[in-house]
């Protein structure tokens, strides 16, 4: 039988000091501090690269306003795709003027973002030459640059599925926070909905795995579960009592807008496959890892959710898998990074050590010149949004 996630790190105990140390979380810390100061003096009032962030904003200004002007008697929900996000910018609104409530609450995603990226690296027990690539690729990787700071609920999301794996692949009590998690990760993008579920049958199978009790594993499915609801509760309410659905209906608005469903299944292949060659290129070895970890119950969780997010998007938005560079595909990015990271703690071979440190210091070097490509890149992108299906 294969090792559990949990196997795996306790069998690699000459690594780093674990996930409790505290310092490089202080460096990560510091090191986006720079990242925000360099920002700042390079454009000293925060601009967004997408349309769709001051919706957020102007949702937000209503909440505070009460009403809003250009829509009257209309919920500020029902532009909002993204509850959680929607009301951070509100909260910040007290104490920051608009733009920079925005850009603050993007960068607080970003930095609970590099924060999950060290602990990832922590539980997996990496090397710290290891640990830095993986960090640092974790940062860089395909359009993920784009997307820290667009303005959206983006950072956010690449934030709640690395943490969501991370607690996931710790000890065993602290998988209940990694439900915990899932279930905000839902609340923060509901196209990961499925991921979250997917997490938490995984969380459960681990269960049983390490306890062989089935009774124990009920037990832990129903407390699993119902962290993870609850997590999703109140933003489901706030909904509901706004909108009249316990969902945001931004994702049905798109689908009419976009039309894609209605188009032949050769033109929604032709299309879906050319964008997704653009994206799965962008991540480059990334794309080799998973398939390498789908023994594991979260390795087949990653799996699942890679095949129901493109499944998804060919059926109903196949025109949108690129648009605003990737936007929705981009958080399965972490999820491949993840299996970098757990295939490179296999207790096998020496050499397979040896071969996984080598590949890391590839991805680093990848995630070295990966912004450069970014220029191109996105004007690849801009021709795949206009291009006719």
């Amino acid at each position: 039988m294969p090792l559990s996630l949990p196997e795996y790190v306790r069998r690699r105990e000459s690594g780093t000091s674990g996930p409790g140390t505290l310092a490089p979380y202080f460096a990560a810390c510091i090191a986006v501090a720079i990242a925000y100061i360099a920002m700042r003096m390079l454009h000293p009032m925060p601009i967004f690269p997408l349309d769709d962030p001051y919706i957020t904003l102007h949702s937000a200004q209503v909440l505070h306003w009460g009403f809003d002007p250009n829509y009257p008697g209309i919920s500020p929900l029902y532009g909002t795709t993204s509850a959680p996000f929607l009301g951070l910018v509100y909260l910040l609104l007290f104490a920051l003027p608009p733009l920079f409530a925005l850009d603050t609450a993007c960068w607080l995603g970003v930095l609970l973002y590099t924060f999950g990226l060290v602990r990832l690296a922590r539980t997996f027990r990496l090397t710290r030459a290891e640990e830095l690539c993986f960090v640092i690729l974790g940062l860089t990787a395909s359009f993920i640059p784009f997307h820290l700071v667009n303005g959206l609920e983006t950072s956010w999301a690449l934030a709640g599925v690395v943490w969501t794996l991370a607690l996931g692949s710790g000890k065993s009590d602290e998988w209940k926070w990694a439900a915990v998690v899932a279930g905000l990760t839902a609340s923060v993008r509901p196209d990961l909905l499925p991921f979250a579920a997917l997490v938490v049958v995984a969380l459960t199978f681990q269960s049983y795995r390490a306890h062989n009790c089935l009774r124990e594993t009920m037990v832990r499915a129903i407390s699993f579960a119902s962290l993870a609801l609850f997590a999703i509760l109140p933003w489901a309410l706030w909904y509901y009592h706004t909108t009249g659905v316990p969902f945001p209906l931004t994702g049905l608005a798109k689908r009419y807008f976009v039309g894609g469903d209605n188009l032949a299944w050769r033109d929604k292949a032709d299309t879906a496959a050319y964008a997704l060659t653009v994206y799965l290129g962008s991540c480059g070895p990334l794309v080799l890892a998973p398939p390498k970890v789908a023994r594991h119950p979260l390795g087949k969780a990653v799996l699942l959710s890679f095949v129901l997010f493109v499944a998804a998007i060919y059926i109903q938005f196949p025109i949108t898998l690129a648009w605003n560079q990737f936007r929705y595909p981009i958080v399965l990015t972490p999820m491949m990074l993840w299996a970098i990271g757990l295939s490179m703690t296999a207790p096998e071979e020496r050499a397979r050590q040896q071969t996984g440190r080598i590949a890391s210091c590839m991805h680093g070097l990848l995630a070295g010149i990966s912004p450069l490509l970014h220029p191109f890149l996105s004007t690849r992108v801009q021709l795949l949004q206009y291009r006719p299906a």
